[in-house]
């Protein structure tokens, strides 16, 4: 499955790592974030793509949106990746909010 990374901070290592070396059945691809210069970094540092996170929700071949957000973030990201066609994995809380929560994964359901 085609991965892409929203979230560039200190958890994304471990995330990236394990990701690339650990599961055969993960390809990344491209790592996003709020701040473009971090995601240039792990780029780098991972052989990915940076790009915004409209690109990488735009990017066809990206099957999966892992969110290493902090959770202020994760409603309108899970849903965007969800309304974009993408599986979701996020990190911490699903949101903070139990009314979006619900909302997030009757939308799951539904894609």
């Amino acid at each position: 499955m085609r991965v892409g990374v929203i979230g560039a901070g200190a958890i994304s290592d471990i995330y990236l790592k394990n990701m690339i070396e650990r599961f055969d059945n993960l390809e990344v691809m491209a790592i996003s974030s709020k701040h473009m210069i971090h995601a240039q970094e792990k780029a780098k540092k991972y052989g990915l793509k940076a790009c915004t996170v409209q690109e990488l929700l735009a990017d066809p071949q990206i099957e999966l949106v892992v969110n290493l957000t902090p959770v202020g973030a994760h409603y309108q990201l899970i849903k965007d990746a969800l309304m974009s066609g993408k599986h979701v994995y996020t990190e911490k809380t699903l949101t903070d909010d139990i009314k979006k929560a619900k909302e997030l994964l009757e939308l799951a359901d539904a894609k």
